[in-house]
């Protein structure tokens, strides 16, 4: 009798667990299939009224990029790219390091110009990318070793995780420094490849 309950119960959690993975995967269809939609209407009015109130213009580049924080200016231009939804997605990771210059007509993002040379940038992702393996090999030394340290299983344990603890948000901060230097520098360069816009 026991074990029939307990397979039931596992039973109506398995059926509730696939229906609420088969809403999450239909929600994100349906929003991919609004967010598509929007983007079509909004470029066909723009482009059947040039004239369009600012407002408007600026609200539906911001709702086409998903970011509140980027201008109309930025957007329509990263949508003018060969692959617009990486240059969206490059842009708004890389932002720090980059300028919009609407000003020059082709090849309107660059870096700043603390970052213009590619040794400073490479310096600044070497150096993130050095801290980021340095704080890893600090957080997993009580685990790798353990023998060295004459650690019990236990106490590696628990150093490990409060290194961990200590530890992890600066690895993740040193990942995500360096992540964000190679997009800019990916989306800089991609411009380069298409100096052609209409």
């Amino acid at each position: 009798m026991e074990t029939a309950i307990k397979l039931g119960m596992l039973l109506i959690g398995a059926i509730g667990a696939a229906k609420l993975l088969y809403e999450t995967i239909m929600r994100r269809r349906s929003h991919m299939w609004d967010r598509f939609r929007f983007t079509k209407e909004f470029l066909d009015e723009l482009k059947a009224d040039p004239q369009m109130h600012p407002l408007i213009r600026e609200q539906g580049f911001k709702a086409i990029a998903g970011d509140s924080t980027l201008t109309a200016a930025e957007v329509e231009y990263l949508i003018s790219l060969k692959n617009p939804e990486a240059s969206l997605r490059d842009y708004a990771l890389g932002r720090y390091y980059l300028e919009h210059l609407p000003e020059i007509h082709n090849l309107q993002v660059a870096f700043k110009n603390k970052y213009k040379k590619p040794f400073a940038r490479q310096c600044r992702t070497a150096a993130h990318l050095l801290l980021y393996f340095s704080s890893l090999l600090l957080i997993f030394a009580p685990i790798m070793f353990m023998g060295l340290l004459k650690l019990s299983p236990d106490e590696a344990t628990k150093l490990f995780m409060l290194l961990f603890l200590m530890m992890g948000h600066y690895a993740w901060l040193s990942l995500r420094s360096a992540v964000r230097i190679m997009r800019a520098s990916k989306l800089v360069e991609s411009q380069e490849k298409y100096p052609e816009r209409k």
